[in-house]
């Protein structure tokens, strides 16, 4: 007889909904992402980071950041026009 291989299907995960930010919003957002990027940085090369994971992290939430305020300006100014 044939052995049936039984596959199991992921199902994936619905992502959280994206809160809706301002313009400003974004830009204070960025400012403190930079802000703490810089300490973790400091932190490393001192020696007192205990998690460097933190500074890869960081660095992709200034990445979408800066992807949602490009989108927010994007939009602000196809309404405009």
């Amino acid at each position: 007889m044939v052995d049936k291989k039984t596959t199991k299907v992921k199902k994936s995960m619905a992502k959280a909904a994206v809160e809706v930010k301002t313009l400003a919003e974004l830009q204070a957002e960025l400012i403190q992402l930079r802000t703490d990027l810089l300490q973790a940085k400091l932190g490393n090369a001192a020696g007192e980071l205990t998690n460097p994971h933190m500074i890869t992290v960081l660095r992709k939430n200034i990445a979408r950041t800066h992807s949602a305020i490009w989108s927010a300006q994007a939009k602000a100014d196809k309404e405009k026009a």
